[in-house]
């Protein structure tokens, strides 16, 4: 039950390997996460429920964890970020990514090329990303059925998935993303006939 603002000593525990603050059963809030860099040999952290709202330099200080391997942030709100690239970062596993990535409600452009991810790419764009407009995951090892990532992308300008392993049928609900205005999908296992209405987006200046 503990409430207030997390302490930035914790920073000076440079031995920790395991860190819980989840604040489910409190009112935790962070506001910088630079301490987090201090903790090199920290494998495990759990900061569900804190606020993390004006935590602007979360993603960073977490990523310059080089031993964390579990990341736990469901519901701590830092929704402030709208621009994230991360291409060519040496690899990410999907699993502490999902939610991370479904906290960034406000994300309008999402950078993941060449990081080796493996798994659904669901995972990565589900249902919190409506408010995207450029994703580029080209270069990885994501896998499941492109039209089932297609329905809540509906503001996407810019869509780049070449080299993964999607898989199904060119949807034509594609048709209905028309501020769409790059497309690339090569080097993957898509098929079918472009349809009408894909056609007639085609007509629209798409590159």
């Amino acid at each position: 039950m503990f409430a207030g603002a997390v302490p930035p000593q914790l920073g000076n525990l440079s031995a920790l390997r395991y860190l819980d603050l989840n604040g489910c059963y409190g009112d935790l809030r962070v506001d910088d996460l630079g301490w987090l860099s201090n903790l090199p040999y920290l494998r495990y952290l759990d900061m569900s429920c804190v606020d993390m709202s004006l935590a602007a330099n979360w993603f960073h200080s977490i990523n310059s964890i080089p031993s964390l391997r579990v990341l736990h942030l469901q519901w701590s709100n830092p929704t402030t970020l709208e621009h994230l690239q991360l291409g060519s970062c040496g690899g990410f596993d999907i699993q502490p990514l999902q939610p991370a990535l479904a906290a960034l409600t406000n994300l309008q452009e999402l950078d993941l090329l060449a990081n080796d991810i493996d798994g659904e790419i669901y995972g990565i764009v589900g249902n919190d990303s409506k408010c995207l407009r450029k994703l580029d995951l080209k270069w990885n090892k994501l896998t499941g059925d492109i039209a089932r990532i297609l329905g809540s992308l509906r503001h996407l300008e810019y869509l780049t998935i070449d080299n993964n392993q999607i898989t199904g049928h060119l949807p034509e609900m594609l048709g209905n993303l028309i501020s769409l205005r790059y497309l690339s999908i090569s080097s993957n296992q898509i098929s079918g006939d472009i349809s009408e209405t894909v056609e007639n987006l085609l007509g629209q200046d798409l590159e």
